[in-house]
């Protein structure tokens, strides 16, 4: 095919993938998670009350948070938006090009213009799901490229400053998702001190980790002021293993992750397909024995497969659950390299390899249109029907109001982002777990069988009268106003029921 030709075709799939990528955002909806609505909170406590924080989002180890880096990533598009979580999706878009723009780059710097559209064409189609539910882990998807490109061009240069460079992309990784970058600082620093004794300069050493510094800045300075409490429940993780870390004799437990680094391990590119996974590494292991060495392809294809690797062999240690989230940026590697290797060579017999990705991004993109195209007002995690029960339930009062939201976790994040941006909306004042003449209750269904509303009414929000008026949504959402007497206000609920984000 003419490569003019092929260029264009690509373009226009690239447009195309974005376009579908917005269908909920002009619904002027977004898919509302209780992730999103934890940062929206925490968004607003930084333009209004915070606005230094050294920690962002909670890890799922105790006591352990990411950086910040995301928040404030997010925090000019708030400001702008006023808060509004439908232009916070369109800020998502801007990134969800600029991702597509970053692999384009690093992937033309690295091989040739054909592979960073190529590239982009299966990252513009592979991630177009992601656009309206963004989280702190895209943002390590966005620095990923970077890091890979800095990092392979260390591989084969040995500078102290792509070892710095590198490092540096590294550092910011930590900020956005540790559970991807813990492993990969420990193969990338053996890798480091691999290299440096083999070519023997030691400076890369001490430049790499400078380069870390800036991305771990945030952790050490809240440590250091919070008596090391980040670093204690670390260790406590590494030296207390309890019954969640099972051994590795266990067979089960080892084909388990074998099956995840096959499915969801490469699926934002194989679509979490065994056989395409399988099929990709026996093409990378092909290329790995009769590829050129000493070039840029080879280079990155060793990389990658060697943080493939390691990253599921280090991870062994982690017995708890291995969300996506934690790997998503390998797939983006590999999204590189194979455009790489299959563009190097116009072979039509080469090309055939890309004829499954293409299919895999066409049935993907296929199925992100119809779940769009079925996402409404009324769908279980969309925002404006969590805006609609709190624009309902303020108009319905007048001045003050409190309310209480059961729900699994019980922090009710969704409710409370809702409820407060309400609230500005129309110059009211309505306080999170607090009893006012005016209080809601907030019924949201749980999954846990042992929770029961009733209980939670009567012995933790200590209401015990019918309620005045009930109103039900869908999903079995319910909301209950109730009217209290100074003494009913008087008589607090229990204090478990936290007002701040300490469980984020």
């Amino acid at each position: 095919m003419n490569k003019k030709i092929l260029h264009i075709l690509l373009f226009v799939g690239i447009v195309l993938n974005a376009c579908i990528a917005t269908i909920i955002l002009f619904k002027q909806n977004i898919i509302y998670y209780p992730d999103a609505a934890r940062d929206f909170l925490l968004l607003r406590e930084i333009v209004t009350t915070n606005p230094i924080m050294l920690i962002g989002e909670r890890t799922g180890l105790a006591s352990i948070y990411h950086g910040p880096l995301w928040l404030y990533l997010n925090v000019p598009a708030f400001i702008l938006g006023k808060g509004n979580p439908v232009v916070m999706g369109w800020f998502w878009f801007i990134l969800y090009c600029a991702l597509i723009g970053i692999v384009y780059s690093v992937a033309k710097r690295m091989y040739t213009t054909t592979a960073g559209l190529l590239a982009a064409f299966l990252v513009s189609g592979m991630y177009a799901y992601h656009v309206p539910f963004m989280y702190n882990p895209h943002g390590a998807l966005l620095v990923m490229p970077i890091f890979f490109y800095f990092f392979v061009a260390f591989v084969r240069k040995h500078t102290v400053k792509l070892a710095f460079l590198s490092f540096f992309f590294l550092g910011l990784i930590f900020q956005f998702e540790m559970a991807f970058a813990i492993p990969i600082l420990f193969l990338s620093s053996i890798i480091c001190l691999a290299t440096a004794i083999k070519v023997k300069n030691y400076k890369l050493i001490p430049f790499a980790f400078l380069g870390m510094l800036p991305g771990l800045s945030t952790f050490i300075l809240f440590d250091s002021t919070h008596d090391f409490l980040q670093s204690k429940g670390f260790l406590a993780f590494l030296f207390h293993s309890g019954n969640s870390r099972p051994l590795f004799t266990y067979g089960g437990f080892l084909s388990e992750r074998l099956h995840l680094a096959l499915t969801t391990g490469l699926g934002d590119f194989t679509g979490g397909n065994v056989v395409l996974a399988v099929s990709l590494i026996a093409f990378f292991v092909w290329y790995f024995v009769k590829g050129k060495r000493n070039t840029n392809l080879y280079s990155g294809l060793k990389v990658g497969i060697t943080f493939y690797i390691g990253f599921w062999i280090t991870t062994l240690l982690y017995g708890g659950m291995m969300w996506p989230f934690y790997h998503w940026p390998i797939a983006l590697m590999f999204i590189i390299v194979f455009s790489g290797i299959v563009t190097s060579n116009m072979n039509k017999y080469v090309w055939i390899a890309v004829i499954p990705f293409i299919i895999v991004v066409l049935f993907r993109q296929a199925n992100t249109a119809y779940s769009s195209y079925l996402f409404s007002d009324a769908s279980p995690s969309s925002w404006k029907l969590y805006r609609s029960i709190a624009e309902k339930s303020l108009q319905s009062v007048k001045g003050e109001s409190g309310y209480f939201v059961f729900n699994t976790d019980l922090v009710g994040y969704t409710v409370r982002y809702a409820m407060e941006y309400a609230a500005k909306e129309q110059a009211k004042s309505t306080l999170y777990n607090t009893k006012m003449k005016n209080t809601f209750l907030i019924e949201l269904s749980v999954s846990d069988p042992s929770l029961d509303f009733n209980w939670w009414r009567k012995n933790m929000v200590r209401i015990t009268k019918k309620p005045q008026n009930s109103t039900k949504y869908s999903q079995s959402i319910r909301v209950y106003q109730y009217e209290l007497t100074k003494e009913e206000q008087n008589f607090a609920a229990d204090s478990s029921l936290t007002n701040n984000l300490l469980f984020r």
